[in-house]
Formats: C-alpha cells, sequence, structure tokens
C-alpha cells in the first residue's frame, strides 16, 4: 500500500509475515515518517506545546529512508520495535547551534542517521523509549533519547475517566573534535537541548473531555540535565495549556488557553484559541 498525505511523506509497505501469527514483521521505504516519540505524525507533548506550536521537533518529522517493524504478543505484553535508517540532521556552520525544525539534511551530500524505538504496553499503559544517532560535519554528532509512559483510561471505577501522559527528551550534541580544550574555542564544546510534558485529561463523556497540559523547554545547555540558567536564552520557556474538547461525528470542536512563560525577556504571548477539525 502506498498513502500520500500533504506532500509531507509517502510510504511503500510490505508485510513479511504469515497470517494468525503472533509475531509480526513489516518493512517500510520511501520518505518515511521518524518514528521517534509516542505520537511521530505531529510529534505533541515535548515542551508543553502540540501540533504546530511545537518547537523543538519538525511539526510534521519525515526524511527519506526505510525502516523495520517487529511486533509479538506475549502473556498479555505487546511488544514492538522500529529499527530505521533516515536522512538526518547537520550543522550549517561550524559555530552553529543545531534547530532541529530548521536543520534538516537536503543536499546532496547525505547525513545518514540511525535510529530504534521500543514500546512495550499490557492494558492501558504503554511505555516506549526512543534513540536517534545522527554524525554531523565539523567532528560532532547527535544523540537525541526520549522515554515517554502513558496511561489511558484504566477499567477501574473513576481511574476510566481519566488518562494521562507524561515523557522527557534529551538532545546531546558533541564537542568539536577538531579543536582541544573548550576554553580555546568556547563554541566547540558539546551541549544540549531538552524538553518534557505532563497532561492530565479527564472525560465527563465519551465525547466531552477536560485536558490540562504542562512543559519545559531548553535550548543549548552545558550544563545539568535539565536547565543550564547561566546559558538562559529567550527560546528557553514553560508553556501551559486547559482545554475543553468536545466531538462528534468525526468533527472536534475545542477551546483552549494557553500561558508562555520565557526565561529571558517574558513578552504577552499568551493566547485564547478556538478550533474546529473534522476527520474524514
Amino acid at each position: 500500500n502506498a498513502e500520500v498525505i500533504g506532500q509531507y511523506f509517502y510510504e511503500l509497505t510490505a508485510r513479511l509475515w504469515r497470517k494468525g501469527s503472533a509475531f509480526r514483521l513489516s518493512a517500510r521505504a520511501g520518505k518515511i515518517v521518524v518514528p521517534f516519540g509516542p505520537d511521530p505524525l505531529f510529534h505533541k507533548n515535548y515542551g508543553g506545546l502540540s501540533a504546530i506550536d511545537q518547537r523543538l521537533l519538525p511539526v510534521v518529522w519525515s526524511s527519506f529512508g526505510a525502516s523495520l517493524r517487529a511486533d509479538v504478543l506475549l502473556r498479555g505484553f505487546s511488544l514492538a520495535d522500529d529499527l530505521y535508517v533516515v536522512q538526518g540532521f547537520d550543522l550549517s556552520a561550524r559555530d552553529s547551534t543545531l534547530n532541529m525544525q530548521r536543520d534538516l539534511q537536503t543536499y546532496d551530500g547525505a547525513r545518514v542517521a540511525v535510529g530504534d524505538r521500543l514500546s512495550l504496553s499490557r492494558g492501558p499503559v504503554t511505555l516506549w523509549y526512543s534513540v536517534f544517532w545522527n554524525p554531523m560535519r565539523f567532528g560532532r554528532s547527535l544523540l537525541m533519547q526520549a522515554v515517554d509512559l502513558t496511561i489511558w483510561r484504566p477499567s477501574w471505577r473513576v481511574l476510566n475517566r481519566l488518562a494521562l501522559g507524561v515523557g522527557v527528551l534529551r538532545a546531546f550534541v558533541s564537542a568539536d573534535s577538531s579543536y582541544g580544550a573548550p576554553d580555546t574555542m568556547p563554541d566547540a564544546g558539546a551541549y544540549y537541548h531538552f524538553a518534557d510534558y505532563l497532561w492530565l485529561r479527564f472525560y465527563a463523556t465519551n465525547w466531552l473531555s477536560l485536558q490540562a497540559r504542562s512543559g519545559l523547554m531548553a535550548f543549548n545547555n552545558h550544563e545539568g540535565f535539565a536547565y543550564d540558567s547561566e546559558r538562559a536564552e529567550a527560546t528557553d520557556s514553560s508553556h501551559h495549556n486547559l482545554a475543553l474538547v468536545a466531538e462528534c461525528a468525526g468533527a472536534q470542536f475545542s477551546l483552549s488557553y494557553t500561558w508562555n512563560f520565557e526565561k529571558v525577556g517574558e513578552y504577552a504571548d499568551d493566547r485564547l484559541r478556538f478550533m474546529v477539525m473534522y476527520a474524514f
């Protein structure tokens, strides 16, 4: 089969298993959606922002490459693994900071990246671990990792109205190996980008829900695991959202308010948004 959506990606898929088997294997090739995180199409929630508002990864992260997916059911557990090779990121200049929304490799000298996403689920609980490694020019490489957990409406009373998601992402860029001590060229040192999120959804009915979401994102950090206050810049921020969503016959109506707090140079960019979407 082949799918084409808005020219963002196209995938040719081959099924490699027999019907009735508990083990399934499939292969994809083309301009594939990179299987990273729990929602690879829009990469929702990292940094507390969703879909087109998301500022860390590409809004739709698709790249030329191929992937192999294995699924197995074992004693009530569902295990899936996506192994892939795609065209990755590259730095535009020796002293530039990697921008993962803008610096996807497009010219002929491809930077081949490899990655894997492993998921384990049982009942309403699913755990993902994603890793992505990408060698780049100027002696640098990108190692990006993410851990995500989703609990979707357990069957227990009261809790069956709740859904929860939490995740963390860290993208580490190695130091420039062409230079010796970092003191000789500070921009040649290693750095990392970080983002996390937490969302909680309450279903008043099957068609009406209230969701709260929060997250932090920070760029070009040198110290610590999540945030380096000495490297604070305007893009470092936290985001908090409250949304009321109603769904009916393929249509979705949402009313939301988002609070955006910048670490440096706080400005008035909070917003109230009403959206109408229809899936067909």
